[in-house]
């Protein structure tokens, strides 16, 4: 079953931080980004400490940070590490979108799947 994440970022608004919780396994996804500014995202999954590490986790990325204009699709394909071993692994990912300070805003539409 897809997953989509829909939004916008305009005015103060420069950046979005999904957080999901995913069976650990290889996504397709396509991203469109509208309304006229530029796009950067990139995907990350959390990693536990070893046993015996001191500490919390740390975020590895899995894609990484991608610029995308407006009027324009992006595809691509990732597989994120397991962050839990619970019912054939599972994977924290982080999705993170942004837009730098100043610059027009956009709307985005990000739909990902299993491949």
């Amino acid at each position: 079953m897809p997953t989509r994440i829909k939004d916008d970022l305009f005015g103060v608004d420069t950046k979005d931080t999904c957080n999901l919780l995913k069976k650990t396994r290889k996504y397709n996804y396509t991203l469109k980004a509208s309304g006229g500014g530029k796009l950067s995202f990139k995907i990350k999954y959390y990693v536990l400490p070893e046993l015996g590490e001191s500490g919390r986790g740390r975020w590895v990325v899995t894609e990484k940070k991608s610029k995308i204009a407006s009027g324009t699709t992006l595809d691509g394909t990732f597989t994120p590490g397991k962050t839990y071993e619970s019912e054939g692994g599972q994977s924290k990912l982080q999705i993170v979108f942004s837009r730098a300070i100043g610059t027009a805003g956009v709307a985005y539409d990000f739909v990902m799947e299993p491949a």
